[in-house]
């Protein structure tokens, strides 16, 4: 696939998703039963032209989707999108506690993430902010927030991240602490 740079991408506005969802929907629940779906749907939007009204509203349903697993700790959903030997990079003080920082491979190493970043807190959600698709990249920005375990103090922080699509899945996934590092490497401009 080549590796074109596109200056500006195409925004996708992230209001009025529903990331609350408390259960999974009929097509969630058959995603998790035969992930191969999930490939095929995410293969098939990647096909579309940027350009199309349809591929924005599946990307944004997908990114709605998304935060709504993770708000409910549906990590099974959430695996389904994501190549099975996929690497997750977590940059300095992109909001990882410090021994996260690096890269991560494969469902195990993610679900280990995940275990450690949760752990310090009661409530962590994550609420889409902006997305940009950027062709065979996302980027997007994700505001995490929650309440510490121990303390209570309220904690919010926006997350800048850039996935990388093949075959309809996931392959690489790319947190950091600024914006402007995440629009370098999915190769957008202001």
């Amino acid at each position: 696939m080549s590796q074109e740079r596109n200056p500006q991408g195409i925004r996708i506005p992230p209001t009025g998703l529903n990331t609350t969802r408390r259960h999974r929907t009929f097509d969630e629940r058959l995603v998790v039963r035969f992930p191969a779906l999930s490939q095929l749907a995410g293969a098939f939007v990647f096909r579309l032209p940027m350009r199309s009204r349809l591929r924005r509203r599946l990307l944004r349903r997908r990114i709605a989707q998304a935060a709504s697993a993770v708000n409910r700790r549906d990590f099974d959903l959430l695996l389904t999108g994501f190549d099975p030997e996929f690497d997750w990079h977590i940059a300095a003080g992109a909001g990882a506690v410090p021994e996260l920082v690096g890269h991560h491979h494969g469902h195990a190493a993610y679900l280990e993430v995940w275990r450690h970043m949760l752990e310090p807190f009661d409530d962590l959600t994550a609420e889409p902010e902006e997305l940009i698709d950027a062709g065979h990249r996302l980027f997007s920005v994700t505001r995490m927030s929650g309440h510490g375990t121990g303390s209570g103090a309220p904690v919010s922080q926006r997350l800048f991240q850039v996935l990388t699509l093949r075959r309809g899945l996931v392959v690489k996934e790319e947190d950091f602490a600024s914006r402007e590092e995440a629009f370098e490497a999915a190769g957008l401009s202001e």
